[in-house]
């Protein structure tokens, strides 16, 4: 029997290995167009552009990197990318600035070398263990929060308090916002609805959803 795909395939290069929610689709530089992000358990955070099978860039974070995720975090208008590591270390990566590209003369993207340029644009501790995450308006007021789920059962929602007016620049921090403490494991996904977030409090039997929001 023959059998025929027409599905196209993309190979990317990856030597490491991940936790399932280290791994996203999302406009990660600002141009209009979905990049994938996927963080190992080393600490590297690699972004894939197009159909290129080699990254497009590599940065550098602190810990095991359970969850990446890519969005308006800190309500500047522009995407960020989010990467959390096991250890409880939050990291930002703005990658829509100038020094993120340096395109060759095939107009491809090379990686960025130097080592400053590899550094995140803000890190903060956050309580450790994180399993999940989303980047979502939880409460309706317009701006985006990040909602964190832990291995202890425990959901934590921040959100960004800016210390500066300059949309280019971030300097702020964290403020936690509410916490839960679920019956069983903790999932974490977009709402049905604009501007909601579902936490899915699932058990061994099936499991049931509670959703909740902050106000």
């Amino acid at each position: 029997m023959r059998s025929v795909s027409y599905v196209q395939c993309v190979a990317l290069e990856f030597g490491g290995s991940l936790f399932p929610h280290a791994i996203c689709l999302g406009d990660a530089d600002n141009d209009t167009l979905n990049e994938l992000v996927v963080g190992d358990t080393n600490g590297k955070l690699y972004v894939y552009k197009n159909d290129d099978s080699k990254p497009w860039t590599v940065r550098s974070c602190q810990g095991m990197l359970t969850c990446v995720g890519v969005g308006d975090v800190c309500n500047k208008g522009k995407n960020l990318v989010v990467a959390v590591s096991a250890e409880g270390w939050f990291h930002l990566f703005d990658l829509s600035s100038p020094a993120a590209k340096h395109p060759d003369a095939s107009g491809h993207h090379e990686l960025v070398a130097a080592a400053e340029e590899q550094k995140p644009v803000f890190k903060q501790h956050i309580p450790a263990n994180t399993k999940v995450m989303l980047i979502s308006d939880i409460d309706g007021d317009g701006k985006c929060e990040l909602v964190v789920g832990y291995t202890d059962r425990v959901v934590r929602a921040f959100r960004w308090e800016d210390l500066s007016d300059s949309p280019d620049h971030v300097s702020g921090q964290l403020l936690l916002l509410k916490k839960w403490l679920l019956e069983a494991g903790v999932l974490l996904c977009p709402g049905y609805k604009e501007g909601t977030a579902h936490l899915f409090n699932h058990g061994l039997a099936g499991g049931m959803s509670v959703r909740h929001k902050s106000s």
